[in-house]
């Protein structure tokens, strides 16, 4: 796992692979557990996954954005939910104070076991967060041994498996086609007219499909990457808040302002400023626990 900027310099673990049994760890290993990082308003996390790694995202407090390459959606408390690297970066923000358990699993057995539910866009869990901090209270604190770690996690992921939605389904061709447009062009978006015609459907088509299938407007989407790329760029020093507005799509710097600050809850300058502040090493006050 390789965790980017916006969770501070001192919360970017450098794992230590196991001086022990190659042929159990190339099967399934959990590799370890951040435990009850907090995410709001002002602290992103942003993370990208290496090879044949699987991580589970337990949501404990609130709800929480969840955005990937491929995908945007909200989850909520008691939810998890599972990533491999096929999603790309993941990208975790919330506009109140939540807290989030992330389990990091790697070997072969992961994509057998999750390979249908992962082809999706989401794998969603709904009410597992109790089994979690059970099965992360049942880890050996001292001297884990790797054959046992891995019998823990298959059966561990066998039983997350079954509580898998039923109702999961891919979205809909016309949803796929438009969420990777938003991806790949939010900032010239004109709009959801433009998003509609490019995928050849009305706009209330689209918007039903939308609603119905991730739970948000295309609008809410287009808004959604765009105040998370501003995030990003806000933080480059040697771009303007105007500069920073007309990447991110937005026709000025002041409707900019007022969008960001009705979804982040602060103007763009005060955002920089804190940021800037949070930003500076400090003790992570995360559990982590390497196995």
């Amino acid at each position: 796992m390789k965790w980017q900027s916006s969770i501070t310099d001192n919360s970017i673990f450098d794992l230590k692979s196991f001086e022990t049994d190659n042929t159990v760890s190339n099967i399934l290993v959990l590799n370890c557990v951040y435990h009850n990082i907090s995410v709001d308003n002002l602290n992103d996390i942003s993370f990208e996954l290496d090879k044949s790694e699987l991580a589970v995202i337990s949501v404990n407090k609130e709800n929480i954005s969840l955005r990937t390459s491929v995908f945007g959606a909200e989850v909520q408390s008691g939810c998890a939910v599972a990533l491999t690297t096929s999603h790309g970066v993941c990208h975790i923000s919330s506009r109140t104070t939540s807290t989030i358990t992330v389990l990091l699993f790697s070997g072969c057995l992961c994509d057998m076991l999750f390979d249908s539910g992962l082809s999706k866009r989401m794998l969603l869990f709904g009410n597992v967060s109790k089994d979690i901090k059970l099965f992360v209270s049942s880890l050996p604190q001292n001297d884990a041994d790797i054959s046992e770690i891995s019998t823990l996690s298959y059966s561990f992921l066998l039983s997350l498996r079954k509580s898998c939605k039923a109702d999961q389904a891919p979205y809909p061709p016309v949803v796929e086609a438009a969420l990777g447009i938003i991806e790949e062009d939010y900032a010239f978006l004109d709009g959801v007219q433009d998003l509609a015609e490019r995928v050849d459907v009305s706009v209330g088509h689209l918007t039903r499909l939308f609603k119905q299938s991730i739970g948000l407007s295309p609008n809410q989407c287009i808004v959604q990457f765009r105040i998370a790329h501003s995030k990003q760029l806000l933080l480059d020093s040697s771009l303007s808040i105007t500069m920073v507005a007309e990447l991110c799509g937005f026709s000025n710097s002041n409707y900019f302002a007022k969008v960001f600050r009705a979804e982040v809850g602060i103007s763009p300058s005060d955002y920089i400023k804190i940021k800037h502040v949070n930003n500076k090493p400090k003790k992570d006050t995360s559990e982590l626990y390497i196995l």
